[in-house]
Order: structure tokens, then C-alpha cells, then sequence
């Protein structure tokens, strides 16, 4: 029982291979750090808050692996966003190079823009009725293997599959889906293509 995603997305990287120990674990480390997800109020401080010339650089964390980032949406950098003057978003931009931009043109189905998101940094806040992104297929946010994190949070909702993220086939055969499920809990559904 697939239904829209409640509540809200701050980081979703998608890497087009399965890292190494180390990488995935400096990746987690930069994660956690930016977004305090270890709950002690030190977050990731930004090197440029005043240089408009500066606006993201590649984290050290993802140095090794940044030719491998397939997908980076980042809403802590508000320049990451074309938004109207009530916060709703058209495009979310990919910061990876690769413009896997996700993107929502009708206005009732535009999440919304939150400045202090969770953990008091940027987020994007999604209804659980009507908003949605999505970004034309890629092959390479396709891969055989490839390694995804999200930071979100749900905010309840109903239904046992509310994703944040998925790649599916129309008969939901084959691709990937990661959801919260009834008791906000994250899963994540792979596919092989066969009935």
C-alpha cells in the first residue's frame, strides 16, 4: 500500500557503486557531523557563508569517491533551490554535476522549502498528500550496485510504504524504493525483475 511521503528530506546522495568500508564510513561521519544526528548540538560549520563565489564545495568526505556521485540534493544551501515567494519548490538542484535535478512544475504538488528543517538546518517538507520530485530515469541512478543515504524524517502519514526515494518499473517488478513503513520505521525494497 505505496502512498506519498509525509514529512521531510534534508540529504539524499547516491553513489553509482558500493563503496568501501572507509568510504561509507567517512561519508556517515560527514552525515552525522552536518546533521547532528548524534543529537550533540555540534554541527558541520560552513567555510563560506560569506562568499557568494563559494557556494558548496565537494565535502572532504566525498573527495575519493566525488566522481562516483550520481545524485547529491543537498537543502541546507539555499541556492540548491528554484522556489517561488511561498517556498515552493520547482527544482531541486543536483549538486553532483551530473543534473539529475528533481523537479515538480505544478504548483499543488510542490513540497515546501523549511529554513529550519530538522536539526534546525534546511529541509524540504513533503504533505504526504499531493507533493512530489522526481527526476527523469538515469542510468546512472540505476545502477547494478550503487550505495544511497538519506537524511529524513517522517512525520507520519498512513500506509506501509511511504517512499523517499524509489526507482521502480510501472508493474513494481524490478528497481528500488526506500520507505517508511506504518510505524515510521526505514526500509528499503529491491527488485529483480521477476514476477
Amino acid at each position: 500500500d505505496a502512498v506519498l511521503f509525509q514529512g521531510e528530506m534534508a540529504e539524499i546522495l547516491i553513489f553509482d557503486h558500493g563503496l568501501s568500508d572507509a568510504d561509507r564510513e567517512a561519508i556517515e561521519t560527514y552525515l552525522a557531523q552536518k546533521w547532528d544526528t548524534d543529537g550533540d548540538g555540534v554541527y558541520f560549520t560552513d567555510d563560506y557563508p560569506f562568499d557568494a563565489t563559494r557556494v558548496v564545495d565537494m565535502p572532504g568526505a566525498l573527495e575519493s569517491v566525488s566522481a562516483n556521485v550520481t545524485l547529491w540534493l543537498d537543502g541546507t544551501v539555499n541556492k540548491s533551490f528554484d522556489k517561488n515567494g511561498s517556498e515552493e519548490i520547482e527544482t531541486w538542484f543536483d549538486w553532483s554535476g551530473k543534473s539529475n535535478h528533481a523537479v515538480q512544475a505544478t504548483g499543488v504538488n510542490k513540497p515546501t522549502y523549511r529554513v529550519n528543517g530538522i536539526n534546525g538546518l534546511g529541509s524540504v517538507f513533503f504533505d504526504g498528500a499531493a507533493n512530489t520530485l522526481s527526476s527523469p530515469y538515469s542510468a546512472e541512478l540505476n545502477a547494478g550496485e550503487f550505495t544511497v543515504f538519506v537524511i529524513s524524517e517522517p512525520g507520519g502519514g498512513s500506509g506501509s510504504a511511504r517512499g523517499v526515494i524509489s526507482s521502480r518499473t510501472s508493474g513494481s517488478e524490478a528497481g528500488y524504493s526506500i520507505y517508511a513503513d506504518a510505524t515510521d520505521e526505514w526500509n528499503a525494497w529491491e527488485g529483480d525483475g521477476s514476477s
